[in-house]
């Protein structure tokens, strides 16, 4: 694969990581709030959050190693444990993306890779 090529890729890579992340997000999100607590456990979201601790690794590997030790957190902070580490890892992908992006501008230009 020539240079063009690989330099279209990345970026959608990066549209579809944070597409799914985001749709999973949202619908999981959707269905824990849509279900009341008196009914119990929601298994269906349960099943769609999955993907989401392993689209959050390594920062979800306390979750899926004691998924217990965050029962007794409020409902927005155990969405942060939850949903936090995959929506940490797109951002992380957009900056190393930007600065990869800034490298190629400089070395492209003549000026070379910073020192």
């Amino acid at each position: 694969m020539n240079q063009p090529e690989a330099s279209r890729v990345w970026p959608r890579l990066f549209i579809a990581h944070a597409a799914i992340v985001a749709a999973l997000t949202t619908v999981c999100v959707a269905l824990f709030e849509s279900t009341p607590p008196e009914q119990g456990a929601n298994i269906g979201a349960g099943i769609l959050a999955m993907p989401l601790l392993a689209w959050g690794l390594p920062w979800s590997l306390p979750h899926l190693i004691d998924p217990y030790q965050f029962d007794g957190l409020s409902a927005f902070s155990w969405y942060v444990v939850v949903f936090g580490p995959a929506v940490l890892n797109v951002a992380l992908h957009g900056v190393v993306m930007a600065v990869v992006r800034t490298r190629r501008k400089r070395a492209t230009r003549g000026g070379g890779l910073p020192a």
